[in-house]
């Protein structure tokens, strides 16, 4: 008869439920956690002291590995689920550091008990894309809150006193004709040159940055000392040209030099310099503005034209620049230089109308033309009006550094 785990020699070879079919595997749990160890058993009816019925164990040498123990970070498949370490519960948070600066991004976690490639510990970086930006950072005139405190562009400079940091503000240098004439000259009520530098401010104003005007004198002019300690010098002559101030013909020079930029705008910008004769400009000027050469046309309006479009003043961050009608006079000018000058507008007429020159790293951008044509109303329709914005914007972005 075979032989079962009922006390009884079923099978009369003299050893009760011995070999009996319906025995039992045991498993020794010498760590005593309750878990057997799957590599020593023995089969019975009954289990032998230290043995138990399952062979869940991975370690019976310490009751503090098993099914039951909790995961820790130590190396140790501590609750024998075939990973070590994963879901442990002292598992420490790293947080993502894609730009290399120490500081981590709080949005990207991560729960490892080593530290992954790429992530830290700290989880206070506010950009996470830009390495100039994190705790501690120095805070630079960017329009970025660099050192992570929540203020922008805080504990610059302000040499001139006025409230907002010197490399948020613009100088816009009038010409002492733009004075004269424009003053003189109305739309809608309001002088052509308030008209338009009420357009330029608002222009600087989208761009995050103030205007300050510097009006010009035949006397004493605008000085360096006046306009150094601000990052790019726009001079303005929309027109009207006169004889200006020697001083503001040396303060260019002297901001050049200094590797400051230089933008000039107006139909006028080669006749806005001292001279001691019956010609307008000086050689000087020329050079700072890329001009070769000067004529007035006179024209009263001009078909302009893109040249090429590939130039971050036509293409940029405030938008693409086409043609438009402008209803200013423009001179005629050729441009000198091999290599160094991009022109990137005309009018139907090869009249030079935009174009920028970098000489030796130093950046001027050149537009002959207004942002809002300050010789009569404007007639332009508003897409023309936002071209000339777009090419201001852009130009001035340029003479920065911001755009290649």
């Amino acid at each position: 008869a075979p032989e079962l785990c009922d006390g009884v020699d079923t099978d009369c070879d003299g050893t009760p439920d011995g070999g009996a079919a319906d025995a039992d595997a045991w498993y020794t749990d010498d760590d005593g956690d309750g878990y057997g160890d799957p590599a020593s058993s023995s089969v019975s009816c009954e289990a032998a002291s230290g043995e138990v019925a399952n062979a869940d164990d991975c370690d019976d040498s310490t009751a503090d590995v098993s099914p039951d123990a909790e995961e820790v970070c130590n190396d140790v498949d501590d609750d024998c689920d075939g990973s070590v370490d994963v879901g442990a519960t002292d598992e420490s948070t790293w947080y993502l550091d894609q730009d290399g600066d120490g500081y981590g991004d709080a949005d990207w976690a991560q729960d490892a008990c080593d530290v992954p490639s790429g992530y830290v510990a700290d989880d206070t970086d506010c950009d996470d894309d830009d390495a100039s930006e994190h705790p501690g950072a120095t805070e630079l005139c960017d329009f970025l809150d660099n050192d992570c405190d929540g203020d922008v562009d805080e504990g610059l400079a302000d040499v001139d006193s006025s409230g907002v940091a010197d490399c948020k503000e613009i100088p816009v240098l009038v010409t002492v004709g733009f004075q004269s004439g424009g003053g003189s000259n109305t739309c809608e009520g309001v002088s052509s040159m308030e008209r338009e530098l009420v357009e330029v401010e608002a222009h600087l104003s989208d761009m995050g940055l103030s205007m300050v005007a510097f009006y010009d004198d035949t006397s004493t002019g605008v000085t360096f000392s006046e306009v150094s300690h601000y990052p790019v010098i726009v001079h303005h002559n929309g027109g009207w040209s006169a004889n200006g101030s020697s001083a503001i013909l040396d303060t260019l020079e002297d901001a050049k030099a200094a590797g400051i930029p230089l933008v000039f705008m107006g139909d006028d910008i080669s006749k806005h310099a001292s001279s001691n004769d019956s010609t307008y400009g000086r050689t000087t000027i020329y050079d700072l503005a890329a001009i070769a050469s000067y004529g007035s046309n006179g024209s009263s309006g001009h078909d302009v034209a893109v040249v090429d479009s590939n130039h971050a003043m036509m293409d940029g961050a405030y938008g693409v620049v086409g043609g438009f009608w402008y209803t200013n006079d423009l001179d005629e000018l050729t441009l000198s230089g091999v290599g160094e000058e991009v022109w990137m507008q005309s009018s139907t007429t090869g009249t030079s109308a935009a174009w920028t020159w970098d000489d030796g790293g130093h950046r001027t951008a050149v537009m002959q033309v207004s942002v809002y044509e300050s010789h009569a109303c404007p007639i332009s329709d508003s897409a023309g009006l936002s071209d000339l914005e777009a090419l201001f914007k852009n130009g001035l972005d340029w003479a920065l550094g911001n755009a290649d």
